[in-house]
């Protein structure tokens, strides 16, 4: 069938409906930029099944046509329609007749109408043939019936598809032909054909291993038949032997027993006397040395508590001394002036007396005076009032200056007293005054000496408090040291085994080993983890190898896949790839969980028929990994089988050489990298690429390793601050 025209209803910028046709054997399009050119090919690519993803639109809706103004875009929707005739077009050998008679040709040939609209409100598309809706499945169907393949695309060559198809594999191209010639289709039978003579060939060869097997057991069987017969008469013969060997041995062994019991019993007795003896001596012993301990520790504590005591005492020597001979001046002095106190009583007792006799002499004379004054007055009276006569004033006064004479030395004597009485009497008031100042020094002595007393008192009860605060001490100083010792021996294990940490770090050559790439690959993937909770990370950090000695053979066999990153949809895939471009962070692969097609495993037969020989693993054996990503490494490494060396996997790839032993195709690798694919192609060598990425497991050791050493440096500045306190509290103790 041959494309005869194109109708297009309100497709991007062509509004309303539009007829472009029609197409000849060879037909250009050409116009200024912006006329639609690309757009007609869009809408030949829309009708034909294209995603809209590669029509330079995100969504379906964004195809419809939208007129300036029109706000109700909600409710466009758009069509396109391919018309295909039943035959092809001859080719015009120019002129208007021609075309005209080629045209009229066209319209009476029957034509088949492929048609696909978009609904704007809802986004969705519907197909249709010839006017009758239809599932896309069977609108697929009904193009690939006129040779227009969706999948394999070959109906038009899009822009970069040339650059793209140079640039594929043989493997892709090879999927492409097989697309496009449809041989694709029959991809089931013959992997199921495959399999079963994959099968086939496994059950053969495990036939063929297990008849040869058969074949040595037989002659096996046959040499141990031989030698159990030889064996059962030596038994036999070393049965008699050893009956008559034993008979002589229990005889001798008889007399041995009889003379060593005898021997035993009479040790037994001496070693119970012994062990008595022992134990005695054992008790004695420890108690002497329980006694002794104690007695040596109660000496020490006295000791100690006498020295601290002797020298408290030394400290209160010097005020002691002072106080006792000032209590002692003060006792001489008091002595002194009692017995001056004494002398001036008695004194002022005899002064008493004299000052007794004075006073009573003067009561006397006054007594005597105021007799005579009496007289006086009375002959005074008897007189009449009368006046003296010079002579009687004369003897009058002659008579009283004779009685002033004659009591002029008593009076003197008396006044003497008087002054006597009265300077006794101050100096009776001072030794008054002296003995209650001596009084009050002697309490104050008396006190002071009552409060060194008690000071003394106190000193020895801290003295005692002091003596029991330092055996605590002693035990805490006991405790101290056992915790420092604890301490220090742990400090020395985590240096010991920081030691064995920094030489394994700098065996894996820890120090700035990462690259640049890889740093921002792991940032770029660590941001795609935080906004597709879908996405799982890379393979290589996802699996690791059971045996570090598989390393190299792992990254060998899984490859660039190695680097992919797993996510659990396609869909997510497709969002990771849509962030990277608008981050513009770079490119990566993703491996979707749900859509990858794993290869087909080998059947049990053959698997045990590959791991019966020491020197082969399957690859997928040798990693170990999550079971939500073991699909993503079944599908980087297959198949592909684990070698021990070149020659194992020559063997297994190509047989023993002759053509009736000739093995399957199989992938295979070995530990040192070597690489025998199915096509029989043979890499070798080693490149620094596959060194890093081998080495990329050894970096989450290192990682650990890291980790471990931070913990043990954490911990050990932890025991040094233990041990500084456990220092000054030993210092404290002491």
């Amino acid at each position: 069938m041959v494309l005869s025209h194109l109708e297009v209803e309100n497709f991007k910028s062509y509004g309303g409906f539009q007829r472009i046709g029609p197409f000849k054997n060879f037909t250009s399009i050409i116009g200024p930029n912006g006329s639609g050119k690309s757009n007609l090919m869009d809408a030949m690519s829309f009708v034909l099944g294209v995603n809209s993803r590669d029509l330079r639109s995100s969504q379906l809706r964004d195809l419809v046509h939208r007129p300036p103004g029109d706000t109700d875009h909600l409710n466009l929707s758009c069509r396109v329609t391919v018309v295909y005739v039943g035959k092809p077009a001859k080719l015009s050998s120019g002129g208007d007749d021609d075309s005209e008679e080629s045209e009229a040709e066209d319209a009476n040939r029957k034509e088949t109408r492929f048609s696909r609209s978009v609904n704007g409100k809802s986004g969705s598309s519907s197909y249709s043939v010839n006017g009758r809706t239809m599932p896309w499945a069977e609108y697929e169907s009904a193009l690939a019936s006129i040779g227009v393949l969706v999948k394999a695309r070959n109906f038009l060559v899009f822009q970069g598809d040339v650059e793209t198809i140079a640039r594929k594999t043989p493997k892709e191209l090879v999927n492409m032909f097989e697309h496009i010639s449809a041989s694709a289709d029959l991809r089931k039978d013959y992997d199921e054909a495959n399999k079963a003579r994959e099968e086939a060939e496994g059950e053969t060869v495990h036939a063929f291993h297990k008849q040869r097997g058969y074949k040595a057991e037989r002659k096996e069987l046959r040499g141990q038949v031989e030698e159990a017969a030889r064996f059962d008469a030596a038994l036999v013969s070393r049965a008699a032997e050893k009956r008559e060997f034993f008979m002589w041995q229990l005889y001798h062994v008889g007399e041995d027993i009889s003379g060593r019991e005898t021997a035993a019993d009479d040790l037994e007795k001496e070693r119970e006397g012994t062990e008595a003896e022992e134990r005695k001596a054992e008790s004695v012993l420890k108690e002497a040395k329980k006694g002794m301990n104690r007695r040596r520790r109660d000496v020490a504590a006295k000791e100690k508590k006498r020295v601290q005591l002797a020298g408290s005492v030394d400290a209160l020597h010097p005020d002691s001394i002072q106080a006792s001979e000032t209590l002692k001046s003060l006792k001489k002095q008091l002595s002194g002036d009692e017995k001056a106190f004494a002398k001036q009583k008695a004194a002022a007792s005899k002064h008493g007396d004299a000052l007794e006799k004075i006073v009573e002499e003067m009561a006397e004379l006054t007594s005597r005076e105021k007799l005579l004054l009496r007289q006086y007055e009375e002959e005074t009276a008897a007189a009449g009032g009368a006046v003296l006569t010079e002579e009687q004033e004369a003897k009058y006064a002659e008579v009283r200056e004779a009685a002033a004479v004659a009591s002029a030395p008593v009076r003197q004597r008396l006044d003497k007293v008087l002054r006597t009485l009265e300077n006794a009497r101050a100096r009776a008031r001072e030794k008054g005054r002296e003995h209650g100042e001596i009084d009050r020094v002697v309490a104050e002595a008396k006190k002071g000496a009552e409060e060194w007393r008690e000071r003394r008192g106190t000193l020895t009860a801290a003295a005692e408090k002091a003596e029991a605060e330092l055996v605590e001490k002693r035990v805490e100083l006991a405790e101290l040291q056992e915790r420092r010792k604890g301490a220090s021996e742990r400090r020395e294990a985590i240096d010991q085994e920081l030691q064995k940490l920094i030489m394994s770090l700098r065996e894996h050559k820890d120090e700035g080993r990462r690259r640049r790439d890889d740093e921002r690959l792991l940032s770029a993937i660590g941001a795609l983890q935080r906004h597709f909770p879908g996405v799982q990370g890379r393979l290589v950090d996802l699996c690791r190898p059971t045996q570090r000695r598989y390393s190299l053979a792992v990254t060998v066999a899984g490859g660039k896949h190695m680097d992919a990153i797993v996510v659990d949809t396609k869909a997510t895939g497709f969002e990771c790839i849509k962030y990277l471009k608008e981050q513009r962070i770079g490119t990566a692969t993703f491996i979707p969980l749900d859509s990858i097609k794993v290869p087909e495993q080998f059947s049990p037969e053959r698997t045990r028929t590959i791991e019966a020989d020491g020197r082969y693993r399957l690859c997928a054996d040798v990693i170990e990994c999550e079971d939500s990503v073991r699909r993503a490494v079944l599908y980087a490494v297959g198949n592909t089988v684990v070698c021990q060396d070149l020659d194992a996997a020559r063997e297994l790839c190509f047989g023993d050489g002759q053509g009736g032993n000739r093995r399957p195709k199989i992938k295979a690798v070995t530990v040192t990298g070597g690489v025998i694919s199915k096509a029989g192609t043979m890499t070798g060598g080693l490149t620094q690429e596959d060194s890093r990425r081998a080495g990329r497991w050894g970096d989450i050791d290192v990682e650990k390793l890291r980790a471990r050493k931070e913990e043990l440096e954490t911990e050990r500045q932890q025991l040094e601050v233990t041990l500084g306190a456990a220092s000054r509290g030993g210092a404290a103790g002491a």
